[in-house]
């Protein structure tokens, strides 16, 4: 079931049909313009893969921060996360919720809790937001009540300038 978009029929598309992924995706195809007519709520960006990370808060050792995003369905409200450092997996694992474009990561490991409120920029190559440390233990870089800024960029995306 095709929508043919012009000006005119934006408009008249139901609004429950842009809850559906398939028949947004065809409309916008089409014509991209149907776009503005979708709630941001409504709009879920994948954002599986590897993202490049970086701070303000002067704790990354001089080595390499990823996080891989990972899930059946990248649109998904919830995803689950690992992180990186310098290559290797370490033992925190993580949850990523996203609504809109708003995104909240939760990293948890023996003694660690910190958590990243951010925004995902319009093309979906940037995460930038706050970070809080609620638990320090061995291995967080973070002491506990520390804050900061950090920015994430899709791997393989042009370079990532430092955090504000």
């Amino acid at each position: 079931q095709a929508i043919a978009v012009n000006d005119g029929v934006v408009g008249l598309v139901p609004k429950h049909l842009l809850a559906h992924r398939r028949v947004l995706m065809e409309a916008a195809r089409r014509d991209w313009r149907i776009l503005r007519s979708v709630p941001a709520a409504m709009y879920t960006p994948d954002l599986r893969g590897r993202w490049r990370y970086s701070d303000d808060t002067g704790s990354d050792e001089g080595g390499e921060f990823l996080l891989e995003v990972m899930g059946a369905d990248g649109g998904a409200p919830s995803l689950q996360a690992k992180f990186l450092y310098n290559g290797q997996e370490t033992a925190a694992e993580g949850v990523m919720s996203i609504s809109g474009r708003r995104v909240v990561l939760e990293e948890r490991d023996a003694g660690i809790a910190n958590k990243y409120e951010g925004e995902v920029s319009a093309d979906c190559l940037c995460i930038e937001g706050t970070l809080i440390c609620a638990e320090g233990g061995s291995g967080n870089t973070f002491a506990p009540g520390q804050t900061g800024r950090f920015a994430m960029r899709r791997v393989g995306a042009a370079p990532l300038a430092p955090a504000l």
